[in-house]
C-alpha cells in the first residue's frame, strides 16, 4: 500500500506491508531480517540503541535534516498504517518502522526510527495487520 493510497508516496518512501505481505516481499536470494540481524545492524553502527537511529536515517527528508547516514542505510520517514477500525495512516515525515521476521505468539518484532531530533532505534512488538516498511537482506 502507498501512504494515503497516493502513488507519489510509494515513489518517495516505498510501500507499506502487513507482516504476511512482508514475509513474501523480498526477491529471490533475499529475506526479511530477523531480530538477531537487526541487533547485528545496531552493533555494526556502534552498538548504541540510543544513537543508531540517527546513523541510519537518510541525510534529508527528516525534519532535523542533519543526519549522519554514514552507513548508507538511508531510512526515510515513511510512516505506518495503523490496524485500528479505520486503518489510518500515521507518522509520515516523523518516523519509520521496519518489519522483522521474528514472530512472537500474537505479535511480531519490528524496529522504529523516530524523527524530531530523536536518535534512538526502538525494538518493539506489534500486530501483523499494521502496515510497515520492509528492508530486505541478501542471503
Amino acid at each position: 500500500s502507498c501512504y494515503d493510497d497516493n502513488p507519489a508516496n510509494c515513489s518517495k518512501y516505498g510501500r507499506l506491508y502487513t507482516w504476511d505481505e512482508a514475509m513474501i516481499a523480498c526477491p529471490p536470494s533475499w529475506h526479511l531480517p530477523d531480530s538477531l540481524e537487526w541487533r547485528i545492524l545496531v552493533s555494526s553502527v556502534g552498538g548504541d540503541w540510543e544513537t543508531a537511529g540517527e546513523k541510519l536515517k537518510s541525510s534529508n527528508s527528516w525534519a532535523e535534516e542533519e543526519n549522519d547516514n554514514v552507513y548508507g542505510f538511508s531510512a526515510l520517514p515513511a510512516g505506518v498504517r495503523i490496524a485500528n477500525e479505520r486503518y489510518e495512516y500515521a507518522y509520515m515525515g516523523k518516523s519509520t518502522s521496519f518489519w522483522s521476521s521474528t514472530k512472537l505468539i500474537t505479535q511480531v518484532l519490528s524496529v522504529t526510527i523516530r524523527g524530531d531530533n530523536d536518535s534512538r532505534l526502538d525494538f518493539g512488538s506489534t500486530y501483523t495487520m499494521v502496515m510497515k516498511s520492509v528492508r530486505c537482506l541478501q542471503d
